[in-house]
């Protein structure tokens, strides 16, 4: 899916694209990612972009929209300043760092849901 596709995905299912807010945060998906092998494939799209204002990236679900900037695990020489890769993906081939890439691109979509007891 492209990284739009993936954002309208995962609101249909009540989720988000992953935010990754700390380094316990990368810890906890990267094992995830990990732990499911081969099913995984090079990139996942995580919920940032820098659509808004170019080099800025920010997380875009409704309860955080904040920049990235406190906390980040950006591959060396990511991201790219160029207009054309504005949406982040976690990289296994990086060693699940964060590139930046073309939003159009098809990658895997994962997405945060907060599971609710039943009433």
């Amino acid at each position: 899916m492209t990284f739009f596709e993936a954002t309208v995905a995962c609101d249909v299912v009540d989720g988000k694209l992953p935010q990754i807010l700390s380094p316990e945060d990368q810890t906890r998906l990267e094992k995830f990612l990990s732990s499911a092998g081969a099913g995984v494939s090079t990139n996942i799209w995580l919920g940032a972009t820098d659509l808004q204002q170019e080099g800025t990236f920010r997380y875009i679900s409704r309860d955080n929209q904040d920049a990235i900037s406190a906390w980040s695990h950006w591959a060396p020489g990511y991201p790219h300043t160029d207009r054309t890769s504005n949406c982040a993906v976690i990289n296994l081939a990086n060693g699940w760092r964060w590139q930046d890439s073309i939003c159009s691109y098809h990658l895997q979509v994962m997405c945060e849901v907060v599971l609710r007891q039943a009433a």
